[in-house]
């Protein structure tokens, strides 16, 4: 079965001029106005700025025209720094049975009991309890300040 498309107008970031991008009808229908969009460009992938969903496609030049395949969940964006701001996160810390292995990477049995012993290890270094630590006789102890990942974001991108 063929995939269905249309075409969207959307401009880069600092770049008011818009481009046609060829955008499956699934994704299409839940695209509106200033969504922000990932697409394939001609250096990679690279994201844009809706400015018009076509009801029926626009790509009719004889250009190479490019995808736009999946709308970018900002609001989910935004949950994630009001809880970082809040400071509600928490790094996940896996159980040695959670490691996955690839049938060709499995380990041997001497390395698989190795992980596992280390894994057993930086559990027991953590508080029993937290709340326990969190009790006014015992307060939490300052953890040491440890270097962010460099912040990713989107450019601003003027209303139009």
């Amino acid at each position: 079965m063929p995939i269905e498309y249309t075409s969207i107008s959307a401009h880069y970031s600092g770049d008011e001029k818009p481009y046609t991008f060829l955008c499956p009808i699934e994704v299409a229908q839940i695209l509106t106005k200033h969504d922000i969009v990932a697409v394939k460009a001609g250096n990679g992938l690279g994201v844009v700025r809706v400015l018009e969903v076509h009801e029926q496609s626009q790509a009719t030049g004889p250009y190479a025209y490019k995808w736009a395949f999946q709308k970018i969940n900002t609001t989910y964006l935004g949950e994630l720094e009001e809880a970082q701001d809040a400071k509600k996160i928490e790094p996940y810390i896996s159980d040695a049975d959670d490691i996955p292995f690839d049938v060709d990477d499995k380990p041997t049995s001497s390395e698989a009991e190795k992980i596992k012993a280390a894994m057993a290890a930086r559990k027991a270094e953590e508080p029993e309890k937290k709340e326990e630590a969190k009790a006014p006789e015992n307060p939490i102890p300052a953890k040491p300040r440890m270097k962010a990942p460099p912040k990713i974001s989107i450019p601003h991108v003027p209303k139009l």
